[in-house]
C-alpha cells in the first residue's frame, strides 16, 4: 500500500502515532517524595494524576493519603495489583473516578481504600 506513495504513508503513520501517543498511560505510584501525599508529583511516574489518567497503586510501598486539601481525580484506578497488597487513605478530601476502580485486581493481588474523615 505505501510503497508508491511514500510521503502520503509517511503522513499517515506520523497521525497514527500521534493518536497512540495521546491516549492516557499508566500513572504509577511510586512515593519518591515520601510523605505519602497524593498531591505530590514526586510521588508519581508521570506526575499528579488528573481525570485523563489511569492509575495504578501496585509497588506494595505505602499507599497515598487524600487529606482534607485534595480533590483526587483519575480516569480509572486500580490498587493493588501486579501480585501486590496496596491501599489509599483517605482522612478528608475527595476521590473522583470517571470510569472505575478495582481492589485487588488478580487472585494474589489486595487492594483497600482505609477512610477515615
Amino acid at each position: 500500500m505505501c510503497m508508491y506513495k511514500k510521503n502520503v504513508c509517511l503522513i499517515f503513520v506520523v497521525l497514527l502515532l500521534g493518536i497512540v501517543g495521546s491516549a492516557s498511560a499508566d500513572t504509577d505510584w511510586t512515593n519518591g517524595g515520601g510523605d505519602r501525599l497524593w498531591d505530590n508529583a514526586s510521588n508519581w511516574s508521570l506526575g499528579i494524576p488528573d481525570a485523563t489518567d489511569k492509575v495504578a497503586i501496585r509497588a506494595s510501598i505505602a499507599g497515598p493519603i487524600i487529606d482534607s486539601s485534595i480533590a483526587a481525580v483519575a480516569d480509572a484506578t486500580v490498587v493493588g495489583d501486579w501480585g501486590s497488597t496496596d491501599s489509599v487513605d483517605i482522612t478528608g478530601g475527595s476521590f473522583a473516578t470517571n470510569t472505575w476502580v478495582t481492589f485487588g485486581y488478580g487472585v494474589n493481588d489486595d487492594g483497600t481504600f482505609n477512610v477515615s474523615g
